[in-house]
């Protein structure tokens, strides 16, 4: 791939369409170009007046006062400088269909910066058959299997090294069939065999597949690839193996066990981040409950599945439940499920819950801080016993479930007030892990707006390349309450509003955020609340350093007037 500005020639010469044949004259003579191009009044490009247009018009007899208006060229190929020349092809296509000796380049305005030059190109495109040609043999020659290659006759043309090492006698100039009598060249050469098959050489059993050589619709040769069968078997085997492994990087994950996130997704090269990976990994290698407490939008459901897939338990249900949306009244029942009959409405074959579901894997139980207080000593129950009982039943079932919980509340708080049980509290935290707020790794900023970034580009399909330097200044001075789902929503939202290369300060909608929320939040870093006033001018403060003292822009980013901002000023000014 090249963009056509890497192929240029940088130009400054032009002419108008009221241009004489003299004004071109000396255009030729000063440069070595074989076209000129012809702009309009706004520089835009409308033609091009060659050297034969002009040896045309003197050989005519034309005057050298005389404007070119009627002879220089309308029709012509061009191409804008950041167009990409994805292939060979592409140049080779445009060298035949070229009407002059070099083509064009403008700018995103239409106007022209440069030309390319036949000659230019076509040393661009020798340099780069070279290079695949010497690509193409390494990867030949290099290849961990044998290759052969044969013209439509049968004649061995080339050989690999790999498999010249391994059978001396393959030499080229020999005929195929002399060596693999048993090969079915004829259906190779004529395009009817496709599938491979198994070939004696020697005392090897090969697995040969055969690939035509086709130019210009016709069979040229073909490409014959030669593989120790046993090596295939022996490689099965070991693909079979590590198979399982293979499931956590791929699609399938979700549909074997119903999650999405790897240790991997957590996004960061922050101390604190590279802690809570750290426990994650432990907290897998055992199968002891998990508490895992952080602010909401930190990110705890994704570690829960972290730790679920780098668990031995990966290929076995991930089941959540979310405490704060189970109504009480049904709660026992979605938890633990319900014999046939045992209330109003309840199915006649009865339904499992989802402990049961989770039979042999994780049930992560989110918000657990809101569970009701009359279900926590069923689910103590479950985990010191690790048994179930449905709704209705008079059997108990034993069951096998790792139990992740997550809170954003104080939990040792709400048994201080009782409303969350001691011991449920100490039973969920065998294990524990805190996620920090975003605010609290702000370094790991750039790396997650990178990832957000690229995610809304291919949402929306667009390509912007990162943010202004206020941008970045604001984000890494916000307080974040809601953390780094917040900072996800954010960047979605200013992708699908922004037409630029960089997102401005515009797109984040900082506006009507401040409208709706306390302006002592706007760029402050502070966890606790401050005084109206106080924060008012902090908020100023650090308004202003973004904005590198520009008044104008520090009152659009606080949502305020100029003549606002420059009241609250005042009594500052004073006291300096």
């Amino acid at each position: 791939m090249m963009k056509a500005k890497e192929l240029m020639v940088p130009i400054k010469v032009a002419l108008k369409p009221d241009s004489t044949m003299k004004d071109a004259l000396l255009a030729f003579h000063s440069t070595k170009l074989t076209g000129i191009p012809v702009n309009n009044r706004s520089g835009q490009l409308i033609g091009m007046y060659t050297r034969d247009n002009l040896d045309n018009c003197l050989l005519q007899g034309t005057h050298l006062d005389t404007s070119i208006e009627k002879y220089y060229l309308r029709d012509i190929m061009y191409f804008r400088e950041d167009i990409t020349l994805n292939n060979l092809t592409e140049l080779i296509r445009w060298l035949r269909n070229s009407r002059i000796g070099q083509t064009p380049v403008v700018d995103f305005y239409g106007r022209p910066v440069g030309i390319i030059n036949h000659a230019y190109a076509l040393n661009h495109l020798l340099n780069h058959i070279e290079f695949s040609y010497k690509e193409l043999s390494n990867i030949f020659q290099q290849a961990p299997c044998g290759l052969v290659a044969i013209d439509e006759w049968g004649i061995i043309n080339l050989v690999s090294l790999y498999l010249n090492r391994l059978f001396p006698n393959i030499q080229v100039g020999g005929h195929i069939q002399e060596l693999l009598p048993c090969l079915p060249f004829e259906e190779i050469i004529t395009g009817v065999w496709t599938d491979p098959c198994k070939v004696k050489f020697l005392s090897v059993d090969l697995i040969v597949n055969g690939l035509p050589i086709i130019k210009s619709g016709k069979i040229k040769g073909a490409i014959l690839i030669l593989q120790n069968a046993m090596e295939i078997e022996t490689s099965k085997y070991s693909i079979k193996n590590k198979e399982f492994m293979k499931l956590k990087y791929n699609n399938e994950l979700f549909k074997l066990n119903g999650t999405n996130y790897t240790i991997d997704c957590f996004i960061g090269d922050s101390v604190s981040m590279a802690k809570i990976k750290s426990q994650a990994l432990q907290a897998s290698t055992s199968s002891s409950t998990v508490l895992i407490c952080g602010e909401s939008g930190t990110g705890k459901e994704l570690l829960a599945q972290s730790i679920h897939n780098a668990s031995d338990r990966f290929k076995r249900p991930f089941i959540k439940v979310d405490c704060a949306a189970i109504l009480a009244d049904l709660a026992e029942a979605e938890l633990f499920g319900y014999e046939g009959g045992a209330f109003t409405g309840a199915l006649r074959q009865g339904k499992p819950g989802k402990f049961e579901l989770a039979d042999g894997g994780t049930i992560f139980l989110d918000e657990i801080g809101n569970m009701p207080l009359s279900l926590q000593g069923r689910l103590l129950r479950v985990i010191q016993e690790k048994e179930i009982e449905r709704v209705g039943g008079t059997r108990t079932k034993k069951i096998d479930v790792r139990i992740i919980a997550a809170t954003n509340r104080d939990l040792y708080k709400l048994t201080e007030e009782g409303r969350f049980r001691k011991e449920l509290y100490y039973r969920i935290k065998v294990l524990d892990v805190t996620i920090p707020p975003l605010r609290k790794h702000i370094k790991d900023i750039p790396l997650l707006l990178n990832y957000f970034l690229s995610k809304s580009n291919k949402k929306f399909g667009k390509q912007i390349n990162g943010v202004t330097e206020e941008v970045m200044a604001f984000l890494k001075n916000y307080h974040w309450p809601g953390n780094i789902r917040e900072l996800e929503n954010i960047i979605e939202r200013a992708v699908s509003c922004c037409h630029h290369d960089l997102i401005k300060i515009d797109a984040l909608g900082i506006n009507s955020w401040v409208q709706n929320n306390k302006l002592e939040h706007l760029v402050l870093a502070e966890t606790t609340k401050e005084l109206a006033k106080e924060a008012d001018k902090k908020a100023i403060v650090n308004a202003l350093k973004i904005t590198s003292g520009n008044k104008s822009r520090a009152a659009k980013l606080l949502g305020i007037s100029r003549t606002t901002l420059y009241d609250k000023l005042k009594p500052q000014l004073a006291q300096q």
